[in-house]
């Protein structure tokens, strides 16, 4: 058993050895997926989520895949749809909204998100579907944060940044 604090939270010295290790297993195996490409990178108290995806809706998807192997659980729990519904000004806040409000789902209701089934995006909300199964999420991730936030088209699709805060 890890110590936690008094809301249940992983102790940061237990928090930091488990984003560690995570961070090393998913990045030796993110490189032999072609569907999604993610990677993390580590910092004191946070990691940073990089993806690269030919559309802005891929890097939802893969932006909800990743945060679910970071949450982590058996995954045998019901199956529970769910719709998502965030708003702001421009594509890099959405993103930050759209994971803290799956973060939020994981805390509250013990959501963990499995995939996006319909995505709609303007320019200024995210509507989507979510697949979610009940489970045992890891209170590891407290929500996303506007540092080195970016979100940006290349010649071969989109590239987009986000920091968690863990």
């Amino acid at each position: 058993m890890h110590p936690r604090d008094d809301r249940g939270r992983l102790s940061t010295c237990c928090a930091g050895n488990l984003v560690s290790a995570i961070a090393s297993k998913f990045n030796r195996d993110i490189t032999h997926r072609r569907e999604m490409s993610y990677r993390w990178v580590e910092h004191t108290g946070e990691l940073q989520l990089e993806i690269e995806a030919p559309t802005e809706e891929q890097v939802f998807g893969d932006a909800l895949k990743a945060l679910a192997e970071l949450l982590g659980d058996d995954g045998h729990g019901s199956y529970l749809p769910r719709e998502i519904r965030v708003a702001g000004p421009e594509r890099a806040v959405l993103l930050v909204e759209w994971l803290d409000e799956l973060v939020y789902l994981a805390e509250t209701e013990s959501l963990v998100p499995q995939e996006v089934e319909r995505i709609e995006l303007t320019d200024a909300a995210v509507v989507a579907g979510v697949r979610c199964h009940r489970g045992n999420p890891r209170p590891l991730v407290k929500g996303a944060t506007y540092h080195r936030l970016a979100f940006a088209a290349t010649r071969d699709g989109f590239r987009a940044t986000v920091v968690l805060d863990v």
